[in-house]
């Protein structure tokens, strides 16, 4: 109940929190694990910084795919 208190952006970044998939313990899964975490954070500090939230404006996934 509390999430849906959130914005857009606030409900993006604890999505990209969540952990990326289980971990069977091996090294290699957690390098993978935190190699995706620093991608997310990257692609969350790109959104933070290059787009503006406005509710009744739409982009396309692919659009802002493209621009990242």
């Amino acid at each position: 109940q509390e999430v849906e208190k959130f914005t857009d952006l606030e409900k993006l970044y604890l999505y990209l929190q969540l952990p990326s998939g289980l971990s069977n313990g091996e090294k290699s899964d957690q390098n993978a694990m935190s190699s995706s975490r620093a991608q997310q954070m990257h692609a969350f500090s790109w959104i933070r910084n290059t787009l503006e939230e406005h509710p009744e404006t739409s982009l396309p996934k692919q659009e802002v795919y493209d621009e990242y």
